[in-house]
């Protein structure tokens, strides 16, 4: 797992027992860079005293001339300064880390610190090293609701409204069932995620419910979170609070809506007040079911990625006069795993779609490229880096 800190060696950092010194010394270097003046203009402005100092803890041990001991320092700075090398990447790692902590880190104001971000502009290696002590630490908090609205009076069906906040931006799914997680909250370290599922008190099941997906974007959110937070190598630490009222507990399906909660290995609380004891055991034990988890990638989006590919390979056969894929029955069956219980992914569904999609992708491995081998040869370029690319991602699969 990728860390934002340096690899520190402890043996190491106990024959540095000068460290503060060191590190407030780097720390003045990069802040005087950073407000604008050069190191030598800030130099100059100090006390003789503090230049003498200054230069022999740079380790700037030169005779001077009586009454010329600022000029002399100052010119030894100077030429110090004119070594293009970036001495502060001689230290060591634990004392860089300690510097980058002092820089970025917000602490106590009462005792003057402040928060350098501008560092993270120095170089390459400077924001690579330093970059996520920003967030580091950092707790991020989605607030996710799902509520059963029944329209009053009751001239249309009722239907279910939902809600995805994090950290206080309402996050849009632009009309599909995938929601853009903002980086911010993949670097955090802390995630608080609450869940609230609400509904009238009075619900009478004689009214069908309108056309929606409202419970299919929560359902979705949850399982692309986990994903989201894999790919970018985060190990996040995750908690839920889940409130369901009586009314909510009347919307289908909404056990299962919560499964993939359950890939989570974070604590989980619940507040299922009024709630029938029978659902109440219903809501733990999806969103706490312990099967194994066997599936390293997000397989909705696997499907979706393979699906494209069938398309770009249908167009390629018709513009070289091939006849379409027979790729009916494994392609359909993938749908119908897609949209059972409402489109809600679980576990066990996303095991069943996995085995699907490798049965579509070895169906059209066999027909197209294996069949037609000696055709594809004589096909164009395109086809040659598209066959490529299909084995490429069957391997990877």
């Amino acid at each position: 797992m990728h860390s934002p800190f340096l690899e520190t060696n402890a043996n190491k950092l106990a024959s540095y027992s000068q460290e503060s010194h060191v590190c407030s010394t780097a720390g003045f270097i990069a802040t005087t860079s950073i407000e604008g003046a050069s190191l030598c203009e800030r130099v100059y402005s100090l006390a003789p005293s503090k230049i003498t100092l200054f230069a022999r803890n740079r380790n700037l041990d030169l005779e001077v001339r009586p009454r010329q001991e600022r000029g002399c320092y100052l010119r030894a700075l100077i030429d110090a300064d004119n070594d293009a090398t970036f001495r502060f990447f001689d230290l060591p790692p634990e004392m860089r880390n300690n510097v980058y902590e002092h820089l970025l880190r917000l602490r106590d104001l009462n005792h003057g610190w402040r928060c350098y971000p501008e560092i993270l502009a120095t170089c390459k290696q400077a924001n690579r090293e330093a970059r996520e002590y920003l967030v580091t630490k950092k707790h991020s908090k989605i607030h996710i609701g799902l509520n059963l609205v029944v329209p009053d009076p009751l001239s249309r069906p009722p239907y279910l409204e939902q809600y995805i906040f994090a950290n206080g931006q309402q996050l849009n799914s632009k009309g599909g069932l995938t929601v853009q997680w903002p980086s911010v909250l993949l670097d955090s370290q802390h995630i608080d995620i609450s869940i609230a599922i609400q509904g009238p008190p009075v619900y009478h099941r004689r009214w069908p419910f309108g056309a929606h997906c409202a419970d299919i974007v929560v359902n979705r959110a949850m399982y692309d979170l986990y994903y989201a937070l894999q790919d970018v190598g985060r190990k996040a630490s995750v908690s839920f609070r889940i409130y369901v009222s009586p009314g909510g507990a009347k919307i289908p399906n909404f056990a299962l809506l919560l499964s993939p909660i359950a890939m989570f290995d974070g604590p989980k609380s619940f507040e299922l007040s009024k709630v029938h004891r029978r659902k109440r055991r219903a809501i733990k034990s999806s969103a706490t079911a312990k099967l194994e988890h066997s599936c390293n990638i997000n397989q909705v989006k696997r499907f979706l990625d393979v699906s494209k590919a069938i398309w770009e390979i249908g167009s390629l056969r018709s513009s070289v006069k091939l006849p379409h894929i027979q790729y009916d029955a494994c392609y359909e069956q993938c749908h119908r795993i897609l949209n059972e219980a409402g489109g809600l992914m679980t576990m066990a569904r996303e095991r069943r779609l996995s085995s699907a999609i490798d049965d579509l992708e070895a169906q059209i491995t066999n027909v197209y490229f294996a069949q037609h081998e000696a055709r594809i040869q004589q096909l164009a370029e395109q086809n040659r880096a598209l066959a490529k690319d299909w084995a490429k991602r069957v391997g990877s699969a």
